[in-house]
Formats: C-alpha cells, sequence, structure tokens
C-alpha cells in the first residue's frame, strides 16, 4: 500500500473515532439534522483543495477561528485522537501564544509515534525510545539542546495530561502520562553552552567586507543624488511648461513620489499612487519595479546591515540595544581644534 494512501485509511480510521464520540456527545432529543458543534472541536474533514484528509483544533475566536493543524499525526491513527482532543481540552486555559508553543512542540514528535502500536500497551521501551530519539534531533547538524529535548517532551506530558479528563480517551492517556520519562535530562539548567566568538582573523575579514559594502552604498548614493537631482528638474521643467511628466523616465518618477510623499507625511503604497495618478502607478509597477524606485528615495533594510555590523563590534552591545537604538544615541563628538585627531563616534542614552 502506498504512503498515500495508508494515510487516507489511517485518516478514515480518525474520522470513524471522531464521528463516534460526536454521535455520544450529541444532545438529548435533538433533531436528527442539527449538527451540535461544541464551543472548540476536532475537525477530520478532508480538504476541499487537494483532497487531502487532515485534523485540526479549531477554536472560535472573536473575528475567525484559530486553527491548529494536526494532520501529521495521521501516519499515527491510534495516536491523533487522543493527542487532539488532549490539546482541545488543554488551550481552553492558556493564553494564546502558551498554546501555539505547545502545539509546535508536540507536532514535533508525531514522526516517532508512527511506529508506537498502542497507547494502551506503552512500557519502559516506550520511555526509553523516545529519550533516545529526541536525543538524536539534530538543528542544523547540531543536537537540540537539552533544554529544549526537555520542553518538547513537557509539552507532550501536558497535552496528555489535559486528555485524562476526556471521558474515552482518559484511560489510555493515564496510562501514556505514567509511562512517559520523568527529567531525562537532570542537571540541564547548570550546563550552559558556551558563546561562540569570532576569530580575530574573523574579525577582520567581517570589518573589512563591511567596509567595502559601505563604499559602493556610497556610490550608489552619490548615483542616486544625480538621478534624483536631474529628476526634478525635468519634473519642474514639464510642469512649468504645462506638459503631462513622462513616467518612463526613472528619475521624473523618483522626484514625484519624493514631492507625494513629503505632502502624504508618509511612505506611499500602490493605493496611493493610484489615487495619486494611475499612469505613475503602472509605470513604477510595471516598467522600474516598486523595489528599484523605493532605493533611490529610501535606504533598504540590506543597506544598513554594514553599518550596524559595525556599530555592533565597535560598541560590543548585543543585538537587541544595537538594532534598537535611535539617532538621538548617537553622536560625533568633535576633537580640539589644531589637535589632528578625528571625529568620535560616541553610543549611548542621552
Amino acid at each position: 500500500m502506498s504512503r498515500g494512501n495508508s494515510r487516507r485509511s489511517a485518516a478514515a480510521s480518525v474520522v470513524a473515532q471522531a464521528r463516534a464520540r460526536a454521535a455520544v456527545a450529541t444532545a438529548e432529543g435533538a433533531p436528527d439534522n442539527v449538527e451540535i458543534l461544541p464551543s472548540d472541536r476536532v475537525d477530520t474533514s478532508v480538504d476541499p483543495g487537494t483532497g487531502d484528509p487532515r485534523l485540526r483544533v479549531i477554536v472560535p475566536g472573536p473575528e475567525e477561528p484559530k486553527i491548529y493543524d494536526y494532520s501529521c499525526w495521521l501516519d499515527a491513527p491510534v495516536w491523533a485522537p487522543l493527542i487532539a482532543e488532549g490539546f482541545r481540552i488543554y488551550q481552553r486555559g492558556v493564553a494564546l501564544r502558551t498554546a501555539m508553543g505547545i502545539h509546535q512542540r508536540v507536532n514535533c514528535l508525531a514522526a516517532y509515534f508512527v511506529d508506537v502500536v498502542d497507547p494502551g500497551s506503552v512500557d519502559e521501551a516506550f520511555s526509553t525510545g523516545l529519550v533516545t530519539w529526541l536525543n538524536g534531533r539534530r538543528n542544523a547538524g547540531e543536537p537540540l539542546s537539552e533544554t529544549t529535548r526537555s520542553k518538547t517532551l513537557g509539552a507532550l506530558s501536558t497535552v496528555v495530561q489535559a486528555a485524562c479528563a476526556h471521558p474515552e480517551l482518559g484511560h489510555a492517556a493515564r496510562l501514556v502520562l505514567n509511562a512517559l520519562p520523568q527529567n531525562p535530562w537532570p542537571g540541564r539548567h547548570t550546563k550552559q553552552k558556551p558563546t561562540a566568538v569570532l576569530r580575530p582573523e574573523e574579525r577582520d575579514a567581517v570589518i573589512q567586507a563591511c567596509v567595502d559594502e559601505i563604499e559602493e552604498i556610497r556610490t550608489r548614493l552619490d548615483e542616486r543624488e544625480a538621478i534624483l537631482k536631474a529628476g526634478f528638474a525635468r519634473l519642474e521643467k514639464a510642469i512649468a511648461a504645462g506638459q503631462p511628466a513622462d513616467y518612463s523616465d526613472t528619475g521624473i518618477c523618483a522626484a514625484t513620489v519624493v514631492n507625494l510623499e513629503a505632502k502624504l507625511g508618509r511612505l506611499t503604497g500602490l493605493k496611493d499612487l493610484q489615487a495619486y495618478n494611475p499612469a505613475l502607478r503602472r509605470a513604477i509597477q510595471y516598467k522600474h519595479s516598486v523595489s528599484a524606485i523605493r532605493r533611490l528615495i529610501h535606504a533598504t533594510y540590506r543597506d544598513l546591515v554594514p553599518f550596524v555590523n559595525l556599530l555592533a563590534i565597535k560598541t560590543a552591545f548585543n543585538p537587541e540595544t544595537t538594532q534598537g537604538l535611535l539617532l538621538s544615541n548617537i553622536k560625533f563628538v568633535a576633537p580640539p581644534v589644531g589637535s589632528g585627531a578625528i571625529n568620535k563616534l560616541w553610543v549611548g542614552p542621552t
């Protein structure tokens, strides 16, 4: 049997179990054609776009529902209902961010449970195998930290513990909860991974690359100024002559956008350009490109990278501090006249 057919067969089993539980939960005396949906529910419908089976926990929200996808568990059909129902129960009493973290960590474990036959037959081998599997996981070629492994196992324990309250799955959940390993990585909080540092030659290479890139940016800025200056001159000439602006000209487009942003007091989008002049929007969108015009007017995030790197190297600030600097935090301190010293950069609170 192909994996696709196997997954559909597994999904059919999950759907059948979900429908059976729904039948038990149906309110007594409700009409046959009325489906009573709980405030949150496990959804086992087929994806209408692809026809693939899916398993989701749907939680109604004030504007739109929050959907947690557990379809990766369909390859472990005897475990899928326990995980989905357990999470459905658990998420009711926690913040959205906490629920999302548990959801993501639990899904990381789905691959292990494909070969674990039955929640009712878990034993010491199950516990040992789970720890061994987590120890073998890699991220960017490196083993997961013991803290990450512990949090992943803790997320599973949290969901299984919540499933203990389920009227049908509670017994199996309690068996699994008792079999889960307890603190398999003791002392993990005392183990610290040393912070990697650049060797002197690596640091010098980074500095040189930043300096080279800044020189390229300086050259591009000079070219940009020339294009903008010529664009403003041609735009003013067309306005003075009562002629329409030639938006096939990159400089005229950029100059027009500069004037429009000064008038609006903010960056412009395509809707603003369309409202101002549809011809301008078409020329920028289809002839010049939005990014090309924007780069003539403003620095891009990528343009700032070498400057941020040099600031970080010079100040030894951490990334959050460096990236959060304001222009008011940076001052140039002029040396005494005639001293021969160069200007100094002072960075700090003001």
